[in-house]
């Protein structure tokens, strides 16, 4: 019950919270290459 319930839980947030870190930090890269820093 508590190892299922934690799966769910890690599978649900890393479902969420990995493409949102992702699109932030593409985000950011292009926000510097566009502003022609590096």
């Amino acid at each position: 019950m508590g190892k299922l319930f934690w799966w769910t839980a890690m599978i649900i947030i890393w479902g969420i919270f990995f493409p949102v870190v992702l699109i932030i930090v593409i985000g950011i890269l292009l926000a510097f290459m566009m502003g022609g820093g590096a």
